[in-house]
Formats: structure tokens, sequence, C-alpha cells
């Protein structure tokens, strides 16, 4: 019973913890970075506004082996115009997106392989647009760096405490198997569209530490972007995520783990014929809350994503959130 009511204890100090990290991340919204980020942020005018939300992460909260199914859901608002009584358009983004973490060589070598398909639509003051179709695929191989357990018996305490390091890194390519239309290209959101028309050059770096119940995943991507057959080019991508998780087990001994996190993403220009656009870069940075129930061979979760910060299009662009849900199949 003791121990029971040490637990609930630790888990309250955790949620108020959790609580005021969020509360500060919200009131330091206008300047999330240390000052010596200004000059870096206050040179993105704009965004390249990639549907692909890359952001939202390479996999789940917890490291697994999967076969599954995303779902993807994006909402922007563009003003068409600089005015404040500029007409507002709405944009929505849904993605399904077959997914996986497939292994190659057992705890050394694995691959990713994402299949999108797009539905788009864009609420005009009089009319709705629509394109669905296949987007572009991605293909990533990465390598395990380091993958280091520990543990620990406490005598004191009766219990046993273990660590992990886990880091990976790697790299692959986003093929143009999505439909491109050059003439979205002058419109207010530019990445409205199915694809780029572009092979892409794709790198990633994932660490994750747990320690007990507690853990943190982390992911940083990289989107070396190549001109189309256009000669147009989205402009290369930067992002980010840092989610921190806690494993609750239930009657069962499945694993249910809450999680909240901070991620971002940066855009460089895009290009016409190598010449820079003016105002398409940008970036966004954003809290997240999500949930993942996972047990022997399902993993069922969902994500949330609030913008906390964002400078897109000289504000005529917003993004209002993204979420998504998923279904894993695990071995």
């Amino acid at each position: 019973m003791k121990n029971l009511l040490q637990i609930r204890g630790l888990q309250n100090k955790i949620i108020v913890a959790l609580l005021m990290c969020l509360l500060s991340v919200k009131l330091e919204a206008n300047n999330p970075f240390p000052k010596y980020y200004t000059s870096f942020l206050d040179d993105c005018d704009a965004c390249g506004c990639s549907n692909n939300g890359g952001s939202l992460g390479l996999g789940g909260i917890i490291d697994n082996n999967f076969i599954g199914v995303r779902y993807l859901h994006q909402k922007y608002q563009s003003k068409d115009g600089i005015f404040n009584n500029s007409p507002i358009i709405n944009e929505f983004f849904n993605t399904i997106q077959v997914w996986s973490r497939i292994p190659i060589i057992k705890g050394y070598l694995e691959t990713q392989i994402f299949v999108p398909f797009h539905f788009h639509s864009r609420d005009y003051v009089k009319k709705t647009t629509r394109i669905e179709g296949l987007g572009d695929l991605s293909f990533l191989i990465n390598y395990t760096v380091l993958n280091k357990k520990k543990s620990s018996y406490n005598e004191k305490k009766d219990a046993i405490s273990t660590s992990n390091h886990l880091l990976k890194v790697g790299g692959g390519i986003k093929l143009p198997t999505g439909n491109y239309d050059e003439t979205v290209n002058n419109s207010i959101n530019p990445s409205f569209q199915l694809g780029t028309g572009s092979i892409d050059v794709i790198t990633n770096v994932q660490y994750v530490y747990k320690h007990n119940n507690w853990g943190v995943t982390n992911y940083l991507n990289y989107y070396l972007k190549t001109a189309n057959s256009k000669e147009y080019q989205f402009g290369n991508q930067f992002n980010f995520s840092s989610t921190f998780f806690y494993m609750f087990k239930d009657v069962g001994k499945y694993n249910f783990v809450p999680s909240v996190g901070v991620s971002g993403e940066f855009y460089d220009s895009n290009k016409v014929f190598n010449v820079p656009i003016k105002n398409t870069k940008g970036h966004a940075l954003f809290t997240s809350f999500g949930a993942e129930y996972n047990t022997n061979k399902l993993t069922i979760g969902a994500l949330a994503m609030y913008p906390v910060q964002q400078k897109l299009a000289q504000g005529t662009i917003k993004i209002k959130y993204r979420s998504s849900i998923y279904l894993n199949y695990n071995f």
C-alpha cells in the first residue's frame, strides 16, 4: 500500500511538471528559442508548407517493428490578399498512409517504407476544389549505431532499475509517384499538391532514451529537394521532434503510453530555374499530445499537434492544427 501511494505521488508530480513545461512553452511562444536564434528565425518570411507533415514523425512512440496504416489530417487557412478583409481560404490536407519499419539484419539494419494516398480540399468563398490520388513514395534504410541496455538492483527499495540508449541513423529517397500540377505554383499555398514531381533525398536520425517506465523519443530529418521536370524546386526542409512518454501497465501487462512533445519544421525558399522565389521560406513550431496502446501484436495510437509559433508567407498562411491516428501490426 505504501509503495502504491509513493507511485501515485510520483505520477502526480510528473503530471504537474509536464503541465508547467507546456505552460512555459506557450508563454514563450512569441520567441521560443534563445536570443542567438533570433536572426535565423527572422529570415523566415514564408514557407513551402510541405504537405507531408514532416514533424508528425517516422514511427510511433515505442520503437517497434511494424506494418500499419496511418491517417493524417491537417488544416491550413490562407488569406487571398494582404488586407484584413481579404477572403479566407480553408485548406484540408488528408492522407491515408501505409507505413512500416521492417528489419533487414535484426538489431542492426532496417527499412522504412511510406506509401501515401492524398485527398485534399480547398474551400473558397463560392466554390471548393479537390484533388486526390497517390502521393510520393518514400524509402529509408536505418542503421543502429548504439543500443546499450543497463540494469541494476536497488537492495534498499528491492527493485530493478533499467535504462536503454538507442541511436539510429539513416537515409533514403522520395520518389515522384504523386501528380504535380504546375498551375498551383502561383497560388497562395503552392504545396496544395499530390506530389513535388521531384526525386528528393532524406536523411534521418533517431535517438531514444528510456529509464524504467520513462522515456524520450527524438527525431531529426532533412529533405534535400531537387528540381522537377518543370524546373520548379521546393525548398529543402528540416524537421525535429522530441516526445516524452510514460509507460503504464494494465492488468494484462500491456502498455498504455501517453506522451507530450515539441516539434518544428524549417523551410528554405522554393526556386524556379534555380532562382529563389520571394516569401516561400519559413518555419512553424508545435506542441503535441498523444497516446499509444501496445499489445503483443497490435498498436493503436493518436497524436494532436497545435502551433505555438509560426511565420509563414508574411502571415497569409496559418497552420490551424495537425492530427493523426494509426493502427500497426507489430512483429
